[in-house]
């Protein structure tokens, strides 16, 4: 009948109906919804029907060729019932119908019977127990739906699963205590199940303070980072990164409170340091590195003897980082130290394979090279043949010429008469020959000792009376 109310009469003979006005209701049922529309093969769904009409007392749910199941009010045009197992143990889509004391109503939709969620793995597999994670849950059987919830541990509040592809799933950690937590998947919002993998909450991690302050612009200086909450797990996971402004490198764990990581090239300034336990949430600790460049300008003196030992001072524009060395050709490079501002200080060793010549000087930081510091020759001794005139007064002031062998011109060549006069300066005429004036000194001989950079003396073999 159409849905409305009919009277009820009763008739003894097929002709005489009573007149008592007993109405009975007809109603019709119509399905909007089926709610969520999807659970695991085991059953138990509790499964939200919305109907546009009015229940009708004893309406059940079949879902599929499965048995029927009671329903119950669910509050106004809406029925609940429970799945059962799926039938024959197989995932796919079930017809849902509804019916009353034994007869069909209408049917109800369909509903999705699916497989277990499983989960291979979880990328990160770690992160800061304040949450905010977006772990990667790399796996199968994976559907799309806007029910799709991940749980990590029993305790925490279900988070929103955002679906990739069917081996693909992404969610962002809760709040959680530090410690692991297994990771649960459920399709419909209602039933969890394990996924087969675990996620680890660290301690949050904090950054103090670096050490040294400041490092090279062109990168390679190893930085020290003093904190809090540094994993060593996250070492041999590859996970435990520092972020230097917007360069990320990989951190050697040194303990709990300390890791260190190497500077990268970037301009000069200032950069943020920032640490990761999982190389995705990063500390927001402020603490900045200072980024320094030098420019050489000039390297005095320029020339030195083969045997080394020569102090060499390097001027420059910038600020010098620490761990500054000197590099002269091919040997091995020394320490510097600071010479005032703007100014280091080198010793070269001796000349490689005791060649004259020039050589290169590079300047590095924790074996990091800065920039080429010019040029460096390293010269013979200087040997004299004879001096003309060989002797003059005490008083000095006689003009003597060195004939001799291997002398370049130099603005720092010299002469000293004995160990104890004053030097004097040198005057190149050519490679074999120089001029010096003879400073006061006691009446006796003297040894002339030679120098091209004013500062190491060598005999040059000759004497002066």
């Amino acid at each position: 009948s159409a849905a409305g109310e009919a009277r009820v009469e009763v008739s003894n003979n097929a002709r005489e109906y009573t007149w008592s006005g007993v109405r009975l209701r007809l109603v019709s049922v119509r399905v909007l919804d089926v709610h969520p529309w999807s659970g695991p093969l085991g059953g138990s769904t509790v499964v939200s029907v919305v109907s546009h009409g009015w229940w009708p007392g004893g309406v059940r749910c079949r879902f599929g060729e499965s048995v029927s199941s009671a329903g119950w009010s669910g509050g106004a045009s809406r029925l609940r019932c429970v799945t059962p197992p799926s039938s024959g143990g197989v995932s796919g889509w079930v017809g849902v119908q509804l019916s009353s004391f034994h007869g069909a109503l209408s049917s109800g939709g369909s509903f999705y019977y699916h497989s277990a969620m499983v989960a291979s793995g979880a990328a990160p597999a770690m992160g800061p127990e304040r949450g905010g994670t977006r772990v990667t849950m790399v796996g199968g059987g994976f559907r799309d739906a806007y029910t799709l919830r991940c749980a990590f541990g029993s305790s925490s509040c279900a988070v929103l699963a955002r679906y990739v592809d069917e081996s693909q799933l992404e969610c962002t950690s809760p709040f959680h205590a530090a410690g692991g937590a297994a990771v649960l998947l459920s399709m419909n919002g209602q039933q969890y199940a394990p996924s087969g993998v675990s996620f680890t909450y660290a301690s949050s991690s904090s950054v103090s303070y670096i050490s040294p302050s400041s490092a090279l612009s062109e990168g390679g200086t190893p930085v020290t980072v003093h904190g809090a909450g540094f994993s060593s797990a996250s070492e041999s996971l590859g996970l435990l990164t520092c972020r230097i402004g917007v360069a990320v490198r990989r951190a050697v764990w040194a303990s709990s409170s300390a890791i260190v990581c190497n500077a990268t090239r970037s301009a000069a300034g200032e950069a943020r340091v920032e640490v990761s336990n999982n190389a995705r949430e990063y500390t927001w600790s402020g603490v900045r590195l200072r980024l320094v460049s030098v420019r050489v300008l000039d390297v005095h003196p320029w020339s030195g003897p083969l045997g080394g030992s020569t102090v060499v001072s390097v001027v420059s524009h910038g600020w010098w980082p620490g761990g500054v060395r000197c590099r002269f050709g091919e040997s091995v490079s020394s320490a510097g130290w600071s010479g005032g501002a703007s100014r280091l200080r080198c010793v070269t060793p001796p000349s490689s394979g005791g060649v004259s010549g020039w050589v290169g000087v590079q300047l590095s930081s924790f074996h990091g090279a800065l920039s080429s510091g010019g040029s460096f020759y390293y010269h013979s001794a200087m040997v004299a043949s004879g001096a003309a005139p060989a002797m003059g007064p005490e008083r000095g002031g006689t003009r003597v010429t060195m004939v001799g062998g291997g002398f370049r011109d130099a603005y720092t060549l010299r002469c000293a008469f004995g160990s104890s006069s004053c030097a004097v300066l040198a005057r190149y005429v050519d490679e074999s020959q120089l001029e010096c004036t003879s400073p006061f000194h006691a009446a006796g001989g003297a040894a002339v000792l030679l120098s091209m950079n004013g500062q190491q003396y060598a005999p040059s073999g000759v004497s002066f009376t």
